[in-house]
């Protein structure tokens, strides 16, 4: 999950009703590439092929940042 904050314009109500939906650019295929060519890099699996289910969501909210999660399935 990509957090991204509100422009400064944003009212201060739509700021107050919580995380919003982003449905501007960066695409979220684009944004899960680099992610995961990162943690290819540092070595979280041996190549990103491995991984069989994806899930990208892009969210406005006060703050920006990332959440990342990973199930191994045996």
């Amino acid at each position: 999950v990509f957090f991204y904050p509100y422009p400064k314009s944003t009212p201060k109500k739509v700021v107050a009703a919580g995380g919003r939906p982003m449905t501007i650019k960066p695409d979220a295929d684009g944004i899960a590439s680099g992610v995961m060519d990162a943690m290819t890099a540092l070595q979280f699996w041996k190549d990103d092929a491995q991984v069989y289910c994806l899930r990208v969501e892009k969210w406005q909210s006060e703050t920006g940042g990332i959440r990342v999660e990973i199930e191994e399935k045996t």
